[in-house]
């Protein structure tokens, strides 16, 4: 069992999209299970809320969508602690070739202390991967630059998270079960935002409704918006059980 006692579990890190509202963080997850701890997306503002979950040596990977920088940013952060003040081995980061290409232009392979903190694991939409119990698969999204929104299963349980795409993609990719969906919802109305690579929550709630998911987590929304709305119109379209996430809340999967 995760620290909460569910075989699967999501914690919130950061969920704001784009750049961090007043006090909040940018995305940012850590997903555990009795033998994994995994941070998903290190968006800036995520290290500082990781540490109130888990300590820095109890992480078993990071796993990174894509190289915007409100996904990833706190990575040459995490490489000044590991290389100056945390004693672990190398931790494994999974990520496309996009993100490696970006993200090693401040990371390098070393910390500035000579230690090599991070070790690269490319992947793409067809990779299957294992940490500890968990097992993840990956599929490319609707988004500007290069994305992979994730699978995560454990014992039965699965939490799919879409990462960035707009509405030429959807969960559905992923095929069923689909117990937890965390899914962006960047604003709660398409209109004014006409060709932008990002959902709506109706959108989300449609994706979520499509893809038979049992939960809904909207994510990722943008400063500014309110949580009300984005409730509202995701269960215009979707049925099941919906939260607007919260920074600090942990979900069961």
């Amino acid at each position: 069992m995760s620290a909460d006692g569910a075989e699967l579990t999501v914690t919130i890190l950061g969920c704001s999209g784009s750049y961090a509202a007043a006090g909040g963080a940018c995305s940012g997850y850590l997903v555990r299970s009795a033998d994994a701890t995994v941070w998903l997306d290190a968006g800036p503002g995520t290290l500082g809320e990781l540490q109130r979950h888990c300590s820095l040596g109890d992480l078993d990977a990071i796993v990174l969508s894509h190289a915007h920088p409100d996904h990833w940013l706190e990575l040459p952060v995490l490489a000044n602690a590991l290389g100056w003040y945390v004693e672990r081995s190398p931790l494994a980061v999974y990520a496309n070739a996009a993100v490696f290409t970006t993200a090693s232009l401040l990371t390098g392979e070393e910390s500035d202390s000579g230690r090599r903190v991070f070790e690269w694991r490319e992947v793409d939409a067809s990779s299957a991967i294992t940490i500890g119990d968990q097992r993840w698969a990956f599929r490319p999204t609707d988004h500007y630059v290069p994305t992979l929104a994730s699978r995560t299963e454990v014992g039965g349980r699965v939490l799919a998270y879409t990462a960035d795409t707009g509405p030429g993609w959807s969960l559905s990719d992923f095929g069923a079960p689909i117990t937890t969906a965390l899914c962006e919802s960047t604003f709660h109305d398409r209109r004014g935002n006409e060709g932008v690579q990002h959902l709506s929550a109706g959108e989300a709630g449609t994706m979520a409704a499509a893809a038979d998911v049992e939960q809904l987590l909207l994510t990722h929304l943008s400063p500014g918006e309110d949580p009300a709305q984005h409730h509202e119109a995701a269960r215009a379209e979707f049925d099941g059980k919906i939260a607007v996430v919260e920074r600090g809340a942990t979900y069961a999967a």
